[in-house]
């Protein structure tokens, strides 16, 4: 099961910030911080990214939809 999680964040990533990284969701001040969600099973993940520059996108970490926190 976990493998399959990091296969499909890893092709949304791939697929999603390289094309349409701005019309995620704005996390805090900062306009080049994202997230978005990524249907998995009955739920899904959230992704935040962060915008380096136009070529570059960090992947900041995944979490399960059902975390409380994330850090």
């Amino acid at each position: 099961m976990a493998d399959e999680a990091i296969k499909v964040i890893r092709q949304a990533a791939l697929s999603h910030l390289s094309t349409t990284s701005y019309r995620y969701r704005k996390v805090g001040a900062r306009s080049t911080l994202r997230e978005f969600i990524i249907p998995f099973g009955t739920t899904g993940y959230i992704l935040r990214f962060d915008f380096r520059t136009q070529e570059l996108v960090l992947v900041i970490g995944a979490r399960d939809q059902r975390e409380e926190d994330f850090h």
